[in-house]
């Protein structure tokens, strides 16, 4: 298996984004199910099998096994599986909260000014008695707000998701690591979920049509998956102690079901698996900000219109292009550069040829957009320079169609 899983990124490496789906129609079949959801221990799975079986064609899996070893699930689950409530509010009594009442509509706003502490007092007297109420607390950082503490990591990442560019970003501009590209509002994209039975997020795509896992401490989730290609939705219960990966654009619609509350660990996340699919986001995200200001094209200089526009491409997509190139270059220029120049073999080395690579024809087609849109990012210059590597060790240039 390894040997074709080795043969298969070397392939991909040398491929187009765009030739990559074809290139996966004419792999081996490996070990998944049409139109089903695969369940699989996730402590058994390799990094190289994901990748390739689940990260690359965006096919969901449920996983066991990867929380077993948590501090979360020691601290915070009782010894009947539901959530410690009194363990949990002790813990973060004064954390600031972010709550949803799903028994309004969607675009209504979060009620803001909750503690922790008071949002775990509702929940204790909302499973025992009556409230029209259905409150659900979302995004709440509470990893970041563990280790700005000084205390033991709550969880930790599972290796397979470890490839985080995204996150990986924002941790490095929060240190002052490189240029963010026009600065980095979001903190990150590590959340807490907490919310009883009812309580639901509507149908949607994650940001930047990223990837995202989600792990269930406590309780049970009911998903609907909806391939973004069309096709019958796929319907799943996630209970305690499984990890959903969904992929890349991927909608989907999430209802906390069963008996007691729902506590889950969720991460939006992205990679080289994912470049094209975030960059043609990007591109329809641009598109649609410069139609909706088109109108202003005559009142401004075209230096002006385009700092409008990734203005509103960075507010309603979470990155510019500036930064969406910073982030790619950071990611890669490191670690897997620093593998393929060593000249690494096998999976290792591989890996990190597929990787670089499609960094390069990412930031080769950033480096097509006007100079304004990228700010400071010097994408044609990174793509030069990755470029360079891949022809060095046998690999064809970003410009370079034929695999």
């Amino acid at each position: 298996m390894s040997d074709e899983l080795e043969a298969f990124l070397r392939a991909a490496a040398c491929c187009p984004l765009s030739n990559v789906d074809q290139l996966l129609r004419s792999a081996p079949p490996w070990t998944q199910t049409p139109g089903q959801v695969d369940v699989l221990d996730g402590c058994a799975l390799s990094e190289a099998a994901f990748l390739v079986q689940y990260l690359l064609p965006g096919r969901p899996v449920l996983l066991r096994g990867l929380t077993e070893r948590w501090r979360a699930k020691r601290d915070f689950v009782s010894a009947d599986g539901s959530t410690d409530l009194d363990a949990l509010a002790s813990s973060f009594p004064c954390s600031p909260v972010q709550v949803a009442d799903c028994s309004l509509p969607e675009e209504a706003p979060r009620l803001l000014g909750w503690t922790l502490s008071a949002y775990c007092s509702y929940l204790a007297a909302h499973c025992g008695a009556a409230d029209p109420r259905c409150l659900y607390l979302k995004d709440w950082h509470a990893r970041a707000e563990a280790e700005a503490a000084g205390d033991a990591p709550l969880y930790e990442t599972p290796q397979l998701f470890q490839e985080d560019w995204l996150n990986g970003y924002y941790d490095a501009a929060a240190q002052g690591e490189g240029a963010a590209g026009g600065g980095a509002a979001v903190r990150d994209y590590r959340f807490v979920y907490l919310g009883p039975p009812g309580s639901s997020t509507p149908l949607h795509s994650d940001v930047l049509r990223s990837f995202s896992w989600s792990a269930n401490l406590c309780g049970v989730k009911r998903w609907l998956l909806f391939p973004p290609r069309g096709g019958d939705a796929m319907e799943l219960l996630q209970a305690a102690g499984e990890t959903l990966f969904v992929p890349s654009g991927w909608a989907h619609t999430v209802e906390n079901a069963g008996l007691v509350p729902v506590l889950s660990v969720n991460h939006n996340w992205l990679n080289d698996s994912s470049l094209d699919i975030v960059w043609s986001f990007l591109q329809e995200e641009l598109r649609g900000a410069a139609a909706a200001i088109d109108d202003c094209r005559v009142l401004v200089s075209a230096h002006e219109f385009d700092l409008l526009l990734a203005r509103n491409v960075r507010a309603n997509a979470g990155l510019d292009l500036g930064q969406f190139a910073h982030l790619v270059w950071g990611a890669v220029h490191g670690r897997h550069c620093d593998v393929l120049s060593g000249g690494e073999a096998g999976l290792v080395g591989a890996r990190a040829a597929l990787a670089v690579r499609r960094a390069a024809c990412v930031l080769r087609e950033l480096a097509g957009q006007r100079a304004t849109l990228l700010g400071a990012a010097p994408a044609g210059g990174w793509a030069d320079a990755l470029d360079a590597l891949l022809l060095r060790r046998g690999y064809p240039a970003s410009t370079e169609r034929a695999g």
